[in-house]
């Protein structure tokens, strides 16, 4: 499974929705910022609402990388669950955390997600595309739908 599956998974299970962002796609100005987590805040309050943030393209734990400083403060004044998607674990957080190591399914775990899939087809596709690809979860179903329909 892929993180944001799990991570959305979970979220379910304790009745809350996930909203998915980069964290490029935030207000880098420290006044925008300040409204738009004032806003999620007032939103979470309204409704179970979780936030997952894709950090995948930083490297955080790099010394010559400072952490985000708009990262620090949504962490810091957001109210509720938020999910880090990062490459690594991240060292410097203040906050209480969890750290959950997610990996791609195994080949075998692929293959059965290909055939599951792809039933109706072609039998040996399963094997080959699990042989030539490595692929989570969400990014198998995305292709076996475009193929099957």
């Amino acid at each position: 499974m892929s993180k944001q599956v799990v991570a959305q998974e979970i979220a379910q299970s304790i009745g809350s929705t996930l909203y998915h962002l980069q964290i490029e796609l935030l207000p880098s100005r420290p006044h925008e910022l300040m409204d738009w987590v004032r806003l999620w805040n007032r939103e979470r309050r309204l409704s179970s609402i979780g936030l997952y943030l894709d950090l995948t393209e930083f490297d955080i734990n790099n010394p010559a990388q400072a952490m985000p400083q708009k990262l620090q403060y949504i962490l810091h004044h957001s109210e509720g669950i938020c999910w880090l998607d990062t490459r690594m674990p991240l060292s410097n957080l203040s906050q209480e955390n969890i750290i959950l190591e997610i990996d791609k399914p195994t080949k075998i775990e692929q293959m059965t997600t290909w055939q599951a899939l792809l039933s109706t087809h072609d039998k040996n596709a399963a094997s080959t595309l699990a042989t030539q690809f490595d692929f989570n979860t969400s990014t198998i179903y995305t292709i076996a739908k475009s193929v099957v329909g």
